[in-house]
């Protein structure tokens, strides 16, 4: 039943003008928290100096490991003499942090341990499936235990990073900053005796991440550790800034643990949503310990992820870390630790089926978290549905009051309408700003130019329906409290169908439509007469959603914004538009969830001049904006936020090794065009063939690539080894009966790298039955019909040979073999001279690749 606002207008009253109490307190409002929002979510804590008390975290103290890893010793590749370089300094780090403990804390057990792993995984990969094969790749290990058998002999839990970092970086952030918190947590726990640990910690620092987790599916399938343990932290980083934020979970008590624990825990669903879709290509090594995917544990992914255009690029350097980001997340995740101990001493449950629906979760401004099931988020979600639906039916039939389905259904598709205007308006201004100028995204890097010309665009896309839409002739139906209703119906829907497909941030729309709803059962469905009063209790009505909605949407369109960078180039005119028509769309979709069901009554406000004239300045606005940065932002990359190359120097060779062709290709990962940036000696000589097939040796990476510069180079130097794919022997058992067939042949391969510490792919394509390489074929579907069965493999820089075996239908057709062999070689000359042209505002990652083919 509604209560009455007092003093209300009839609902059949004339249009009034703007109401300037309820824009006023809404603008306070809006502007109160998004204030509050972008403080806490740049909140963090003070950093404590190397010389701080021994007992407490500090980051002064990991940052003296950082500026060893990535200083000192800088890239750390897989296969490069940096990566072992690293892998001996944190063996002896982790050797004294044991003597310590053994000499200080006669209550805890240490061991050091260096590990060699060796082995492979089918794996989906960016929705490929791959097999992931590792030789040799090193991994450091400090077991921290306490001293009492009982004690002891409980699980433990797992708290990992990497120390390797990806092509041209040193990777300061990712991830060389987590190992430093990693030591430092060790050596806190050592030396506060007020620490105590209930069960087992297993400190993991891994050698192969950034070739596909390599080194962490090592451990956990071979290490004698990986046996003992009941849960995991895995630590990463998409960016220099914190604070630290749970972007991933099994969905289980390991998340429940860490909020209830940590200082200042952050997360949000939205992330994990994304991840488990798809739609962000990136990965961890949470996927190698998550018993949802190809582990066997319960556990979280914490990640710090703001300033993304420093992400993998040359910038990811110490001094770029924002300084309290690794106290920060020092300080959350040790109290997790002693947390995660605690639960795992009370023998917890294994993780059910029923946890691995995940769970929705959300903080508050880092002080504390929202958590519930999926089993509660179908409940919940679907309540605001068949609440709005009964709403007709407890509503008074007294005709100014009514509210009736088929009204719901009119007002939920002009909310429709708004929602779509929202999305296409940012996206169509982007898109027609790229065609008339033919350069893409000024804004990247720039993120007020974004928020400036994107998000007005999108409110007034969100208005436009509202102020342009006749009123309706029904006494009340055309009241903002109905056509918020009416969203809500819109909204509830969209909940229910996110929610049964799994999607957790579906609470976004749940909040929205009981915000509606509330609204509707204390203030009544008619129009409101202007008073401070109503405007507050209104604002009151849609305060949670606003606060609640706001960290999750501002972050998203944050981070889309750094990430495209990374996203790839699509083909054709798509390439040169997809990045603007990405932001431009996220940035209506944010308007939309921070907006929401309280849309119908701000554009009422305006009134129906007011709003016109305020969607003709909302566009004015942005259509200024974009031809400001059009004509004084054409490049949209600089020193800070450079733009992304790769360059291979292709040797291309016969299977006898002689080399048929070598040149040097350049390919970008965004839509920006090359010619800008490439020097002219380099673009002044004959172009030659520029292939994406050439760029399989990143497989699946290869499918971000749709163009790119191609021009003759030198050979390889005299005397340099060409890798070599040999086969062995070939043996052939016979069938059981005439009717099995042929038989079938195992192929005893030999692969030679030519010089360690290479990375690469094998393409073979034809029927294969079973191998070695990993626990099961991986199977592709070729366009043309047949399967592809792609292999991914690397080595540390003693792994240079690789044996194996493939089992094919004895009759069948010659299997054919692509192979490209990789290697991170930064002393070569052809891809060096290159690089030194390069402007300052470029990043490139260069490599040796041998491509040659077989069939056997």
């Amino acid at each position: 039943m509604a209560v009455k606002a007092a003093g209300r207008a009839p609902a059949q009253a004339k249009t009034r003008g703007a109401d300037w109490r309820l824009l006023s307190v809404a603008a306070v409002v809006y502007g109160a928290l998004l204030a509050t929002t972008l403080h806490f979510l740049a909140e963090v804590p003070q950093p404590l100096p190397a010389t701080a008390d021994a007992a407490l975290f500090s980051e002064g103290r990991a940052f003296e490991h950082l500026e060893v890893l990535a200083t000192k010793i800088g890239h750390r590749q897989v296969g490069t003499e940096g990566e072992a370089q690293a892998a001996d300094y944190l063996y002896r780090q982790v050797q004294q942090l044991a003597e310590q403990a053994q000499a200080t804390r006669p209550d805890l057990t240490a061991e050091a341990a260096r590990e060699s792993v060796s082995g492979g995984v089918t794996m989906h990969a960016f929705k490929f499936e791959i097999a992931n094969v590792y030789n040799n790749l090193t991994n450091v290990v400090l077991r921290l235990a306490p001293a009492d058998p009982a004690a002891a002999a409980k699980k433990a839990v797992l708290v990992n990073s990497h120390y390797d970092s990806t092509l041209g970086t040193v990777g300061a952030s990712d991830c060389g900053s987590t190992v430093a918190i990693i030591l430092e947590m060790a050596r806190t726990i050592i030396a506060n005796p007020a620490i105590k640990l209930s069960a087992p910690v297993v400190f993991l620092l891994n050698g192969g991440e950034e070739t596909l987790s390599q080194a962490a599916n090592g451990f956990f399938a071979s290490s004698r550790f990986a046996s003992q343990l009941g849960a995991f932290i895995n630590l990463e980083s998409t960016g220099p800034w914190g604070p630290d934020v749970v972007f991933q979970h099994t969905g289980d008590w390991t998340l429940q643990a860490y909020a209830r624990s940590a200082p200042h825990p952050r997360g949000t669903t939205m992330a994990q949503d994304f991840f488990d879709l798809g739609l962000i290509p990136a990965d961890t090594d949470y996927r190698m310990f998550s018993y949802r995917h190809y582990g066997a544990l319960p556990g979280i992914d914490v990640a710090f992820i703001f300033d993304g255009t420093a992400y993998h690029t040359a910038r990811d350097e110490p001094s770029r870390i924002r300084r309290g980001t690794l106290q920060g997340m020092g300080e959350n995740v040790l109290a997790a630790i002693q947390e995660y101990t605690r639960v795992l001493a009370s023998d917890p449950a294994a993780p059910q089926a029923s946890d691995a629906g995940g769970s929705v979760y959300f903080d508050f401004w880092g002080r504390f978290m929202v958590i519930y099931s999926h089993t509660q988020a179908k409940a919940l979600h679907h309540a605001p549905l068949f609440v709005v639906l009964l709403l007709p039916l407890l509503a008074p039939n007294d005709g100014i009051h009514a509210l009736s389905w088929g009204g719901l259904v009119s007002s939920a598709l002009l909310s429709l309408a708004s929602m779509l205007c929202a999305v296409v308006a940012p996206a169509a201004l982007g898109a027609a700003r790229c065609l008339a100028t033919g350069l893409p995204m000024p804004w990247y890097g720039r993120p007020a130019v974004a928020y400036a010309m994107f998000l007005p665009a999108a409110a007034a896309g969100l208005l436009m329906p509202y102020v342009l839409a006749p009123p309706s002739g029904k006494p009340g139906a055309s009241s903002p409290g109905r056509r918020s209703l009416g969203t809500a119906l819109l909204f509830a829907l969209v909940c229910s169908a996110l929610t049964s497909i799994g999607m957790h941030s579906s609470f976004f729309y749940a909040l929205w439509a009981a915000g509606a709803a509330i609204a509707a059962a204390l203030l009544g469905t008619g129009a409101l007469p202007p008073s401070w009063a109503n405007a507050v209790a209104l604002l009151a009505c849609f305060a949670a959603p606003v606060a609640i909605v706001l960290p999750s949407s501002v972050t998203f369109m944050a981070h889309i914004m750094e990430k495209v960078g990374l996203a790839g180039e699509a083909p054709g005119m798509l390439g040169l538009l997809s990045a603007d028509l990405a932001v431009g769309a996220v940035a209506g979709a944010t308007v939309v969830v921070s907006f929401g069901t309280f849309t119908p009554h701000l554009a009422a406000a305006l009134g129906r001049r007011g709003g016109r004239a305020a969607v003709t300045a909302l566009l004015l606005t942005s259509l200024g904006v974009a031809g400001w940065a059009s004509v004084h932002l054409a490049r949209p990359f600089s020193y800070d936020h450079p733009k992304r190359v790769l360059v291979q120097h292709i040797h291309k060779h016969s299977p006898d090794g002689a080399v048929t062709e070598s040149k040097l290709s350049v390919a970008g990962l965004d839509g920006y065009p090359l010619a800008p940036l490439l020097p002219q000696p380099f673009l002044g000589q004959p172009a030659a063939a520029f292939s994406t097939d050439e760029w399989e040796a990143f497989y699946p990476l290869n499918y971000l690539i749709s163009s790119g510069e191609a021009r003759p180079a030198p050979g390889p130097l005299e005397g340099e080894r060409t890798p070599m794919l040999r086969l062995l022997r070939r043996d052939v058992a016979m069938p059981m009966s005439p009717s099995a067939g042929e038989g079938v042949a195992r192929l005893h391969f030999e692969l030679d790298t030519g010089l360690p510490g290479a990375w690469g792919v094998m393409n073979f394509t034809g029927q294969v039955l079973n191998w070695s390489l990993s626990d099961k074929v991986a199977d592709t579907e070729l366009p043309q019909g047949g399967l592809s069965h792609m292999v991914r493999f690397a080595g540390n820089r003693h792994a240079r040979h690789y044996q194996f075996w493939l089992d094919v239908p004895a009759g069948a057709p010659a299997l054919q073999v692509r192979l490209f062999v990789k290697r991170v070689q930064e002393s070569d000359a052809a891809a060096e001279a290159l690089l030194r042209q390069l402007p300052d505002w470029v990043s490139p990652s260069a490599v040796v690749c041998y491509q040659s083919r077989y069939q056997f």
